[in-house]
Order: C-alpha cells, then sequence, then structure tokens
C-alpha cells in the first residue's frame, strides 16, 4: 500500500470513532436535559434518533404540547429550541418576532406590521396577520406583558398563532440547562393561559352573536345579545325590518356624526373633511370642526371608518360609538360585521385620545 494511502487510512481509523464519540455525547446531554425538565413538567421524553432531535410531549390545559430541539440549514445548521402547544381552531392567523434591520427594511418597502399603540411594544416587535381585528384584541396589555417577558428572558423569539388551533414559540439556539428550559416553559405556558382569556372574550360575544335566531324575541321587538370586547361594549340586535344592528359603545369623543349622504338628514353644522374619498360618500357634522378634520385626518381612522358607513347606509360614526346597520340577517356574517363595529370604536377612541 502506499504511504500516503495508509497515512489517510490511518487518520480515518482514528478520527472516525473520536468524531462519532463527540457526537453520541453531545447527543446524550440533550437527552439528559429533556429528561431533567421532563420530570418537572410531567412529560414524556422522546430519544433522539438521526432524524429527529429530542424532545418532551407533556399536556397543557388538558391539550397536548411538545418541547423540541430542533435545527435548519444544512452543513451549518441554524439551532432552535420549540415550543409548541396544540388547541382549537381559531378565526385567524398570527406571527410576531422582534424587529431587526431585515424586518425594518420589509415594513419599509410596504409588508405588513400592525401596531396596538404601545409604545413599550411597538417599536420591538413586528406582528402580521389576519383579519387585523382578531390580531388586535388578542394583544391584549396582559399578553403584551406575557411576550416582553419572554422577549427580556430570552431576546430571539418567533411566536405563530396558526388558524388550526398550533401555537408556536421558537427561540433561536439551544438551551443549556435544564433550569432554562423549565423556565422557558413556564413562560410559554403563562402566555398561553392569557391568550386563551383574551380569546374567550371575544369569542364569547361573536358566539352570542351568531346565536341569534328568529325564535328570540320579546312583545316588543327581538332581545338584544349583548357582550363585551376589550374595552368596548357591543349590543347585537335583529329588528323586525329583519336588519342586523351593531352598536359599540365607547366614552364620548367628540361632538362628530359621520354617516352616509344618502342617509344624511338635516345634518348640521355640516364640516368638510378636506378627504375627496370620504367627501364623495360621507357627510360629517359637528361642534368643533377643527378636531373633526384633525380626527378625519388619520388613515387608519378612514381606512376604519369607509368599510362600515359606506359599505352599510344607515350606519354611523357617533359622540359615544358606532351603529352599524346591515340589511338581511345572515348569521355567518354577524361576527365580521361585530369586527368592522369593534374596529372603528377603538381606532376612533385610540386617535382621538392620542
Amino acid at each position: 500500500m502506499e504511504p500516503l494511502a495508509a497515512t489517510i487510512l490511518t487518520a480515518i481509523a482514528v478520527l472516525l470513532p473520536i468524531g462519532w464519540a463527540h457526537t453520541k455525547g453531545k447527543r446524550q446531554q440533550r437527552e439528559a436535559r429533556m429528561v431533567g425538565v421532563a420530570g418537572r413538567i410531567n412529560g414524556e421524553v422522546q430519544t433522539e434518533t438521526w432524524r429527529k432531535f429530542a424532545a418532551v410531549q407533556f399536556n397543557h390545559k388538558d391539550k397536548p404540547a411538545k418541547l423540541q430541539f430542533a435545527a435548519e440549514g444544512g452543513e451549518s445548521p441554524t439551532h432552535y429550541t420549540d415550543l409548541t402547544f396544540f388547541g382549537d381552531p381559531r378565526p385567524f392567523k398570527m406571527r410576531l418576532r422582534p424587529e431587526d434591520v431585515l424586518t425594518g427594511v420589509g415594513t419599509a418597502l410596504g409588508m405588513q406590521d400592525i401596531t396596538v399603540n404601545d409604545p413599550r411594544f411597538d417599536p420591538k416587535f413586528v406582528i402580521r396577520g389576519a383579519p387585523v381585528p382578531f390580531v388586535i384584541e388578542t394583544l391584549s396589555p396582559t399578553v403584551r406583558a406575557d411576550i416582553i417577558e419572554l422577549y427580556t428572558a430570552n431576546q430571539n423569539i418567533d411566536i405563530t398563532l396558526h388558524s388550526d388551533g398550533k401555537i408556536t414559540i421558537r427561540k433561536l439556539g439551544w438551551f443549556r440547562s435544564v433550569g432554562e428550559l423549565d423556565e422557558y416553559v413556564r413562560l410559554g405556558k403563562k402566555l398561553v393561559n392569557n391568550l386563551a382569556k383574551a380569546h374567550g372574550r371575544h369569542w364569547r360575544a361573536i358566539a352570542e352573536a351568531r346565536g341569534l335566531t328568529m325564535g328570540q324575541h320579546a312583545p316588543t321587538g327581538y332581545q338584544p345579545i349583548v357582550g363585551t370586547i376589550g374595552d368596548v361594549a357591543v349590543q347585537t340586535l335583529l329588528n323586525r325590518e329583519n336588519q342586523t344592528i351593531i352598536t359599540a359603545r365607547i366614552p364620548r369623543i367628540l361632538d362628530i356624526t359621520a354617516i352616509h349622504k344618502d342617509h344624511a338628514k338635516e345634518l348640521a353644522p355640516l364640516v368638510p373633511t378636506g378627504n375627496p374619498v370620504l367627501d364623495m360618500s360621507v357627510r360629517v357634522a359637528g361642534q368643533n370642526a377643527t378636531a373633526i378634520q384633525a380626527l378625519l385626518a388619520n388613515p387608519d381612522v378612514v381606512d376604519a371608518l369607509l368599510p362600515v358607513v359606506h359599505a352599510y347606509p344607515g350606519s354611523m360614526l357617533r359622540p359615544d360609538g358606532v351603529r352599524l346597520m346591515a340589511s338581511g340577517c345572515r348569521l355567518t356574517d354577524v361576527g365580521d360585521l361585530i369586527d368592522k363595529a369593534v374596529h372603528l370604536a377603538q381606532t376612533v377612541h385610540r386617535v382621538a385620545n392620542s
């Protein structure tokens, strides 16, 4: 055998067992961490194989959950620690990740970035999702505090709420200790618990509204369904003229009435909005023209107002909230109508008080 070939074979014979022993040692370390945290969260360890990294299956609130190491990226992979909670389907989806150079460029190019008007929260994260009112409602102050706590403890996190009910929290890197994994799971559980509370308020109001039937009426008319979404009191009513009327009430803001021009009867004094798109379909009246014009100059208010007042003639923005009137009673659409009314009420209240 040639000396060079003999040297290569010898090197392979020496290095291969060393590499295998190193890989085996790393795998055993990962499994040991998962075994340690499994004992703390009453979970079951999934042994690592050449195809899958170590993981722990456990239950949270009678639903399955999973903690797992992961890697993506070929020869030089990026390592992640994934925490996944499985639950019931939800009528929206959302992804939240920390703000960085790439996300800043994407936002500058017009990519979606939902804001919740929280100076401690908005600069830190990029939020994408739909429908937007559901996303904003879900990011309650308590949920935002939980996300900031997760971010402070772990920095590089990516949170995704899937429409199929799954919630994924992804941390860049592998945790090196059982204590870090245990704390990661604790904070994840806390966030999921408060997300469920935020969902519950919204979905319960929509479910009740969708439960309207022709049989729910009193001698004076049909009984309204009353609920609360965030800080907005919502009443949904099916009247005898087969109209769905949704009232979203907020604390009184300005002396303002905004209504479709075809339904504007004796409105005075009229206030020009300065927005040709609004002026084509909406008539506005009120006592403080300067404040009203400033409110309607905000693009968020315009985007929320037009789908209500223009699409549903007879609907209006009032000093104490929104009244949305829709013809007919397609109960499958009631949830969407509630979203539009509540989103307009919350947007106007936020802008008027900013």
